[in-house]
């Protein structure tokens, strides 16, 4: 390691004193440009990393972390990969499909015995492919095997056996026209099969990020100490709390209890795949906290990342009646940016009821929005309204009018922006 050696105490400091989660997202801010805070957030968590969790029947829970990304045309996706793979302490694979075969991933078979590429060499540990939807069919299916169960079953003349795949996998591929399409759900412009979309832990949406949305104010690491501080925690095996589990657990049979309530769904839960997916990244929050246990903040912060994550692709339970399909939200793509919002030409603003105070409530959402990480509070909203003698049930009516006509949109729960 190049600059200063930092010791146990540094990273001590750090995590007693800031949100490393928090730093690291500024850190990636600042090295990879408009990503949006989701995107990063999940980068982070990837490049931690989670130790295996051993179970008494069947296999163990790996604690490798797969993400998918689908991002639009002007996003520098190789600059990306660069930059994670000059952070991650261990052994990178950066893959391009547009020139990348099942060989070149899987390896080399012809003398009988296995010369392992990137995705079964257990020394590598993080691959990662651009341009993904170029791959050909076969390649696809591999990696779709070793995502599903963590290894590849060759069966060809000279070489039949079953290895392991070690080491967590990044995928990435443009939106299947490049930018979005304002008229298609978000779901069916993802460009990946589905096979890959259900095996992956998280399958990340990205744009052009408003920068407003980041942490500004948080200072990123040093690239040295960022380097540092990654290689000690992943030397860390966090221990799984009863605590952690059980928020988990309840968590995901609600949500399921909730999704499986609704009709013509675009989204199926696997309790078991999303329970290991959370314990995992819960692990990895763990890790960058620099704690030796998972607490229930860990697993709430990974919940409110998936959710937020799964609420822009359109999936959110709380906001659909048991008649509508999540994959029925449209995306709003500004003409002059592919990654953009704008007012939906179909929908104008000036179609809201004129007995509503559109405009108010508007700029109140459009001026509280840049103050805050998350979106403007709806209590600050409502707060700014209630000095202009606008009430409550006023203020919420106007703002199920303007998400209706795609004005502003909720992040998260609780939080709102202007499109």
């Amino acid at each position: 390691m190049t600059g200063k050696e930092y010791v146990e105490a540094d990273f001590r400091e750090v995590a007693d004193n800031t949100d490393p989660h928090d730093r690291y997202t500024a850190t990636l801010d600042e090295h990879t440009g408009d990503l949006t805070e989701n995107t990063l957030r999940a980068l982070t968590l990837q490049l931690a990393g989670a130790p295996e969790q051993h179970t008494d029947l069947g296999a163990n829970t790996h604690g490798d972390i797969t993400l998918a990304i689908t991002h639009t045309t002007n996003t520098n996706i190789s600059h990306l990969i660069n930059v994670l793979c000059d952070l991650h302490p261990g052994s990178t694979t950066h893959l391009n499909g547009t020139n990348t075969t099942a060989t070149g991933v899987l390896g080399d078979t012809r003398s009988g015995e296995l010369e392992p590429g990137p995705l079964l060499d257990p020394n590598v540990a993080f691959t990662a492919i651009e341009q993904f939807s170029s791959l050909n069919t076969d390649t696809i299916d591999a990696f779709t095997q070793i995502l599903d169960t963590q290894t590849y079953s060759f069966s060809n003349s000279n070489y039949r056996d079953t290895v392991p795949a070690p080491g967590s996998i990044l995928i990435a591929t443009e939106f299947k026209y490049g930018g979005l399409d304002q008229y298609e759900s978000l779901i069916e412009q993802l460009n990946l099969p589905p096979t890959i979309t259900t095996s992956v832990d998280l399958h990340i949406p990205t744009f052009s990020n408003d920068s407003a949305s980041l942490h500004t104010d948080i200072e990123p690491f040093s690239a040295d100490f960022a380097k540092a501080y990654i290689e000690h925690i992943r030397t860390l095996d966090p221990t799984l709390t009863r605590e952690t589990r059980i928020h988990i657990s309840e968590y995901v049979t609600d949500l399921k209890t909730r999704v499986d309530g609704l009709d013509d769904l675009a989204w199926e839960i696997n309790q078991t795949r999303l329970t290991n997916t959370l314990t995992r990244l819960s692990l990895a929050h763990a890790r960058l906290q620099n704690n030796t246990s998972t607490s229930r903040s860990d697993a709430k912060r990974i919940i409110a990342l998936f959710e937020s994550i799964n609420e822009t692709l359109g999936r959110d339970p709380e906001q659909f009646d048991t008649d509508n399909d999540f994959s029925a939200t449209l995306v709003k793509p500004d003409s002059d940016s592919p990654d953009g919002y704008t007012h939906r030409p179909d929908t104008p603003i000036s179609e809201i009821s004129e007995e509503l105070p559109v405009l108010d409530v508007y700029n109140a959402i459009r001026t509280l929005e840049n103050s805050y990480s998350d979106g403007a509070p709806l209590d600050g909203v409502i707060s700014e309204c209630r000095e202009k003698n606008i009430d409550e049930d006023t203020v919420r009516e106007t703002i199920e009018e303007l998400r209706f006509v795609g004005e502003v949109y909720e992040p998260k729960q609780g939080t709102l922006r202007s499109t």
